[in-house]
């Protein structure tokens, strides 16, 4: 278990039908934006969460003003919405072997394996405190670890990281530097 350091997180709202808005997004950030419902897209660096129809984050290990700045600028002129969150939120990551049991014991959603992968990414709650829960990709293999990331409401994250060490205690949680 691990508190990322900050991160960029960009609330970006458009419509996935207006190849206006797609190309403008592609070209001030990279990536394509994914277009099903709990996709993810990108990388380490800079991943783009599918929220809702017409509702993405960008989310970055830096950089959110300039993040946001790119993305106004390329959408001038295109009905959206480019909004910097990033001190609102705070990321903790879980991974190992037991770690999908840790986050069922407080979350509503069923997050065995063949219904959420790596990948994937989904607004919940994880024991009472809203969350978007993104499942990371391994990309050295199919059979590896999960790993997640759980991204809360700042003033919800000390109650979140400690409701997590203790659903994680009697599996041996390791506290790591983030």
């Amino acid at each position: 278990m691990a508190e990322l350091p900050f991160r960029a997180m960009v609330a970006l709202r458009g419509r996935s039908d207006d190849p206006r808005f797609l190309s403008a997004v592609k070209q001030a950030q990279g990536p394509d934006l994914p277009l099903e419902a709990g996709l993810t897209s990108g990388d380490e660096n800079l991943r783009l969460l599918w929220l809702g129809p017409d509702e993405w984050w960008a989310v970055a290990r830096d950089g959110g003003p300039e993040l946001a700045a790119k993305l106004k600028d390329a959408l001038q002129g295109v009905r959206s919405s480019v909004v910097d969150v990033s001190e609102a939120h705070a990321t903790i990551e879980i991974a190992g072997p037991r770690s999908r049991d840790v986050l069922m014991k407080g979350c509503p959603l069923d997050l065995h394996s063949r219904l959420f992968g790596p990948g994937q990414c989904t607004r919940s709650l994880i024991a009472k405190a809203e969350c978007t829960l993104l499942q990371l990709a391994d990309e050295q293999s199919a059979e590896a670890e999960p790993a997640y990331q759980l991204i809360v409401r700042r003033s919800f994250a000390e109650y979140v990281w400690c409701w997590l060490e203790d659903a994680a205690r009697e599996y041996g949680v390791t506290v790591v530097a983030g």
